[in-house]
């Protein structure tokens, strides 16, 4: 059982939620509502270092872009390069949470259709700052429509999710747990009214008209069935999600926090982290778990020293009353052994773990490096990381600058034999057919020829 805790900042106030997590069920613990210029008051006290942070994003956007089928990986490249495209008032990197939401023929072209959130890393930044500054560290980070999605039933017919929150009420449609469409207008009351009743079919009509997608149903979550009360009739059936059985806590309780006990549900949804934060979170999280190792091996060694001791001492102090007799002295020394034996059997745990904390020369690899004859190509990255031991990866990516082919993977050839030639270099290169570019990975072992 571990226990978790999850705030979301909605407005200027802020709700806090205290839980255990066994498997897939949450049993909310405790509860709390403060307002925002508190929360590093509320850090500062609280003993737990991770959270779960679900967040109203001042200025959180939403985009549809069209990309050529690539990978993932790629894919988040090329969406934040599209995004700066479109929106040039925005300066800074851009962080993104994205759902590929199938295939649209553009200009007699099949491209891959995606739906994006995106936030200027800036105001990430400046939360996530706040908690490192106090000791603590972000587990994830939602936006706090996001967070709903990890208790929303996945479906492969789409259908529109209602929720209240703040002074906001929420609409988004979701197809298969994914999210194609949101939109968010102020609320004027609490429950379902009119105003929301006509809001949710002009939204109804929006996704069958602009978006040719036809919504199954309209899924209200944390609220009561009030419709009976207003005079306008949905065009499509309402459905109420009052609590999930697999989270314990009463439904009025779930109704006030939903968001921060949603962020806490088993289902999956993406953190809209920067790469510096997400770097920082897994080499943090390296380094605790290490620390753990090494803690248990300092017991160990701690434990086989003093019963070395002991025994030295009780050798000593038999010797000064007694001459011991052979069979005496043969049991000792067994014994000694036995010690010496335990001491010998950590030694190779030892020798492990330096070999992957040893840090290999990053320096003498650029220096030989620098010795490449490379006037015949434009190295535009150059990308070295430790591989743990002694391993170093090598990643190198340009630009030919000769015109003929030919010439330019004799280039090529050249520089990856001088590069191979280096010791503890291994390495491939390739070289474009069709726009003479480069790509180099390769691997350094520092010791080894």
């Amino acid at each position: 059982m571990a226990k978790a805790v999850s705030i979301s900042i909605e407005g200027e106030m802020v709700k806090a939620v205290a839980a255990s997590v066994t498997g897939r069920k949450t049993r909310v613990t405790n509860t709390l509502v403060f307002p925002i210029d508190q929360l590093d008051d509320f850090l500062t006290q609280e003993p737990v270092r991770d959270f779960i942070v679900s967040v109203d994003f001042r200025n959180i956007y939403q985009d549809v872009v069209y990309l050529p089928p690539v990978s993932r990986r790629l894919a988040k490249k090329l969406l934040r390069a599209e995004l700066k495209k479109k929106n040039p008032a925005l300066e800074g990197h851009l962080s993104t949470v994205f759902f590929r939401t199938g295939q649209k023929n553009v200009n007699g072209s099949n491209l891959d259709e995606y739906f994006v959130f995106f936030v200027d890393n800036a105001e990430i930044d400046g939360l996530v700052e706040r908690f490192l500054a106090r000791g603590k560290r972000l587990k994830a980070l939602y936006p706090n429509m996001l967070a709903v999605l990890k208790i929303l039933p996945t479906r492969q017919k789409p259908y529109i999710c209602h929720y209240e929150t703040g002074d906001k009420k929420n609409l988004f449609l979701i197809s298969n747990g994914k999210v194609l469409f949101t939109r968010s207008a102020p609320t004027i009351g609490a429950g379902v009214l009119d105003y929301d009743l006509q809001n949710i079919n002009m939204t109804v009509n929006y996704c069958r008209q602009t978006l040719r997608i036809e919504p199954e149903q309209v899924l209200f979550v944390g609220e009561a069935d009030k419709t009976s009360e207003s005079a306008a009739k949905p065009t499509i059936p309402l459905i109420f999600l009052t609590k999930p059985e697999q989270i314990e806590v009463n439904s009025e309780v779930f109704s006030d926090f939903l968001i921060p006990i949603s962020a806490l549900g088993a289902g999956e949804t993406q953190s809209l982290f920067t790469d510096e934060y997400r770097a920082f979170y897994a080499a943090s999280t390296i380094v605790q778990k290490f620390s753990g190792y090494f803690a248990i091996l300092a017991v160990l060694l701690v434990a086989v020293l003093f019963m070395n001791i002991t025994i030295y001492r009780t050798l000593h102090e038999g010797l000064g009353k007694n001459r011991l007799q052979e069979s005496q002295l043969q049991q000792t020394l067994a014994e000694n052994g036995r010690a010496k034996q335990a001491l010998l059997e950590e030694k190779p745990r030892l020798e492990y773990l330096n070999r992957q904390f040893a840090a290999p020369s990053t320096a003498q690899l650029l220096s030989r490096l620098a010795r490449l004859q490379v006037q015949e190509m434009e190295v535009q990255k150059l990308e070295i990381s430790a591989q743990g031991g002694d391993t170093l990866k090598l990643h190198m990516t340009g630009q030919m600058r000769q015109e003929s082919l030919l010439s330019a993977q004799q280039s090529l050839a050249a520089v990856m034999a001088s590069l191979t030639g280096i010791s503890g270099v291994t390495a491939t290169g390739r070289l474009s057919l069709k726009d003479r570019t480069f790509d180099i990975d390769g691997v350094y072992v520092e010791g080894s020829r």
